[in-house]
């Protein structure tokens, strides 16, 4: 009799840690990528304000690998910082397409970021498919000692 009460309680109770165990790890997956779009679009802007021009940041699907500041080498030569991505970080890809609209100093950016998740290739069963992107729309400004396109 103790053994069915004990198997009573330990059934739902395993199922609910397994449950914790599966939602804490989506989030760290979203977390990082919603980290990475928000670090990607600081980037972008402070490179416009740098010099760079602002269609040449824009690129296709990109893990996030090797040096963090990469993509901000061309503001700062000299400086090397040993900092790399973590291989959770890795997980995470991007992809940033600016459009000009109708102001000439202003380019609208799309920054897609997409994650690998682990669980995404069991099948769902009746479960609702789970995210594994998201989308960030922000606007890049053209300085003003920059001519206008």
């Amino acid at each position: 009799m103790a053994a069915l009460v004990a198997a009573a309680v330990a059934v739902p109770l395993l199922t609910l840690l397994f449950q914790e165990r599966d939602t804490e790890q989506r989030s760290r997956f979203e977390y990082l990528a919603v980290l990475a779009a928000r670090d990607e679009m600081y980037e972008s802007r402070m490179a416009v304000a740098c010099g760079a021009a602002a269609d040449s940041i824009g690129h296709a699907w990109r893990p996030l690998t090797g040096n963090v500041m990469e993509r901000l080498k061309d503001a700062a030569p000299d400086l090397s910082v040993p900092a790399t991505y973590s291989a959770d970080q890795r997980r995470v890809s991007t992809k940033l397409d600016l459009e000009t609209g109708a102001n000439p100093r202003l380019r609208v950016g799309t920054l897609q970021a997409r994650w690998v998740d682990p669980a995404a290739g069991q099948p769902s069963g009746d479960k609702k498919e789970r995210p594994s992107s998201l989308q960030l729309v922000f606007g890049v400004l053209i300085p003003p000692w920059v001519p206008p396109k």
